[in-house]
């Protein structure tokens, strides 16, 4: 998804007056939980981008969803983006916060694709090769993908490890087509 200017606006005004305020890691984890429920609930980004529904009530359904669950300042600066007009930002806001707390922190995110669901130890293990590549703190997004039929693709950044099955099968193919085999017979 791309992040808006007005978005990445919001999103540093959040992220400064939480450094402020102390409460930069409850307003991150705040953040991660809108911008995973947004994710995977079409249905509620429909609501939140769409014209016909008033801001009022999508605050009110908003708020229904995350009151409890969330900071009271997340809670405030939701109705701060309702008043203001902004209500369809907030997926856009919770992501560019999130970039911008990943920079701030020192963090970087590592793409996992694997073949199948990660033990704990291998997802350490996996974590830990990543940030002695980078010499930084990694945060982890896996995703499983059976058509790698085993092994792992890993991107940090701009460079990618594949260690899958499919991508060797892939180079064998390859080194075939482009060599006749003649028998040493």
């Amino acid at each position: 998804m791309t992040e808006s200017r007005v978005a990445a606006r919001y999103a540093k005004s959040l992220l400064d007056l939480a450094r402020e305020q102390g409460t930069l890691p409850a307003v991150a984890d705040d953040m991660r939980l809108v911008a995973r429920t947004l994710s995977e609930n079409r249905e509620l980004r429909l609501m939140l981008t769409s014209p016909v529904l008033k801001s009022d009530k999508k605050l009110a359904i908003i708020s229904r969803l995350f009151t409890g669950k969330m900071s009271e300042m997340s809670l405030r600066f939701f109705t701060l983006l309702a008043q203001k007009g902004r209500d369809q930002e907030l997926a856009g806001v919770a992501e560019a916060f999130l970039s911008q707390y990943r920079d701030v922190q020192g963090i970087q995110q590592a793409h996992l694709t694997t073949a199948t669901t990660l033990t704990p130890g291998q997802r350490a293990e996996f974590k830990r090769l990543a940030e002695e590549q980078t010499g930084k703190q990694i945060e982890l997004v896996e995703t499983v993908n059976p058509a790698l039929i085993g092994g792992y693709v890993l991107r940090v950044g701009d460079r990618q490890f594949d260690g899958s099955v499919a991508s060797r099968l892939q180079r064998l193919r390859t080194s075939f087509a482009d060599s006749s085999y003649v028998s040493k017979m």
